[in-house]
């Protein structure tokens, strides 16, 4: 057990060289309660007020994830992804910061391959350029999907991603 315990806790202190991630992240993600099924603007905005009327925010569940299908069907001409215009018409930026004012963190969702899975635009080819974006738009927690092939190794996709996105909580999903 000790040597187990010491591991764990070599592993953990080399694991967090920007102080994030010392406590499991806490807070609520859209994709087991709607999947895509009348995902948001609205229903997020209302989730972060709710999480703080209800006393969630000071239990310390502070993350408000959104998971696949925020995006647009196509990349922007400029090579950008794009919130879908219908169901996030203020756009990323506005709704991270409605978040943030609310003493939360905004958290989005992407996949390593070139569609995620549920067939919308991912990153794969565009890791840099959506860390900036995600960057831009406050993004304190990205949930990185591997459900979609090509599957780069974790560490190549880390290597894009790191660079351009400001201190964020990853977690790497991987499929069998």
């Amino acid at each position: 057990r000790r040597v187990f315990a010491l591991l764990v806790r070599a592993l953990v202190v080399t694991a967090l060289p920007n102080g994030l991630g010392r406590t499991p992240a806490r807070g609520w993600n859209a994709w087991n309660s709607f999947r895509c099924e009348g995902l948001n603007e609205q229903l997020i905005r209302e989730i972060a007020d709710a999480m703080v009327t209800t006393g969630l925010r000071e239990a310390g569940y502070t993350y408000v994830n959104i998971d696949d299908c925020w995006m647009a069907d196509q990349r922007g001409m400029d090579g950008h992804l794009k919130p879908h215009p219908k169901r996030f018409p203020s756009g990323m930026k506005a709704l991270g910061d409605y978040i943030h004012a609310k003493g939360l963190k905004f958290g989005i969702y992407s996949c390593a391959g070139h569609i995620t899975c549920e067939g919308h635009p991912a990153s794969f080819g565009h890791e840099s350029i959506d860390a900036a974006d995600w960057a831009s738009w406050g993004v304190d927690y990205l949930k990185y999907d591997f459900c979609v092939y090509p599957r780069p190794e974790p560490r190549t996709i880390t290597l894009r991603l790191h660079p351009a996105l400001a201190p964020c909580v990853c977690t790497l999903r991987l499929h069998p």
